[in-house]
């Protein structure tokens, strides 16, 4: 007798493959009772079978659910422009883009509604000289299959006036947006062209790479293939890749940054930096459990800044301490 044809072809076939297969090892259950069935292996090779069409499956409901939403969500429009801040080579630059929460508005709505959730997890690290912040965003589905994207870049020193942890904090955000929406398969898109395309870099732009290129030393064929193998020209970079363009040439570049005369005004003495250590390191101990962090950890940052540190190396580490502090705020 055909299916119910009220159902969907595809639900039909699932749930009548998922019934044959319990079928199935019912029967061999019972006649391994009755004394007919020769070994248990067969009963384990069933339920590893049931188990590898449970993933195919869930994976196939993800895929769909997920080409829905991509044919259902809105474009995200860059509604924020970010403040002109000063390059090595004195220039300028800004650009539009889609804060987070505009991201999330924009998706929310259309997600939840198949299914679906997400969330971050991220950490900072040293490496050499730079200091390197990574998020990586999970997209899960209700029928157990998930996807992920990750994404690194430097904590920069070389745009804005802005202080450590609010550079930290922008890096982060910008992380999060970027893995958020790669993730999702979507993109952003310019409210008002002014009769210039949203797609390439302006002058301005172009200008800051260039400097940026002869600076580093990286070959332009070398950063063209790194954002699109299929780019030709510097002209030929999109605009919502220029961040992209500009931190991977600072990853490139490797060189430490630039040692400025020590400004005795500017910094607190050594003494408030260790003081504002200890009492960093002594809140993440009293919260361990909730920041998932162990006592090792804990023992190992003491030895640290018991021994002689310099200035920048001091608030280097404050602001990975600052990160795992604000982790529990999640």
């Amino acid at each position: 007798m055909a299916g119910d044809k009220s159902k969907p072809d595809d639900t039909y076939d699932v749930a009548i493959r998922e019934n044959n297969m319990l079928d199935l090892i019912r029967l061999t259950i019972d006649k391994i009772d009755s004394g007919g069935a020769e070994s248990v292996a067969v009963i384990e090779r069933l339920v590893d079978l049931k188990i590898k069409t449970d993933k195919i499956d869930a994976e196939k409901e993800f895929n769909k659910a997920l080409a829905e939403f991509q044919a259902e969500c809105p474009q995200i429009q860059k509604k924020s422009r970010s403040k002109k801040g000063a390059t090595t080579g004195g220039s300028g630059f800004s650009y539009m883009y889609a804060e987070l929460d505009e991201v999330t508005k924009t998706v929310a709505p259309h997600l939840h509604s198949r299914g679906f959730s997400y969330n971050w997890d991220g950490n900072t690290e040293m490496l050499g000289e730079k200091m390197i912040r990574t998020e990586t965003c999970f997209l899960r589905h209700e029928n157990g299959h998930s996807i992920k994207s990750t994404f690194s870049a430097p904590v920069t020193k070389e745009v804005g006036s802005m202080n450590d942890v609010q550079r930290h904090g922008t890096v982060k955000a910008y992380l999060k947006r970027y893995t958020l929406i790669a993730v999702l398969g979507i993109s952003t898109t310019d409210i008002d062209t002014d009769g210039v395309s949203p797609e390439t870099l302006d002058k301005t732009e172009l200008k800051i790479l260039n400097a940026k290129i002869k600076q580093t030393g990286v070959s332009i064929s070398k950063l063209l293939n790194f954002i699109d193998p299929d780019l030709k020209k510097l002209e030929d970079i999109r605009r919502v890749d220029f961040p992209k363009a500009f931190y991977a040439l600072e990853v490139k570049k490797g060189q430490p940054q630039k040692k400025q005369s020590p400004k005795t005004d500017a910094k607190p003495p050594a003494e408030l930096k260790n003081a504002k250590l200890k009492m960093q390191i002594k809140d993440i101990e009293e919260r361990m459990d909730k920041l998932n962090i162990g006592q090792e950890y804990i023992d190992k940052q003491k030895k640290i800044i018991a021994k002689p540190m310099t200035a920048e190396q001091a608030e280097k580490l404050s602001i990975i301490l600052a990160d795992i502090q604000g982790s529990g705020d999640e």
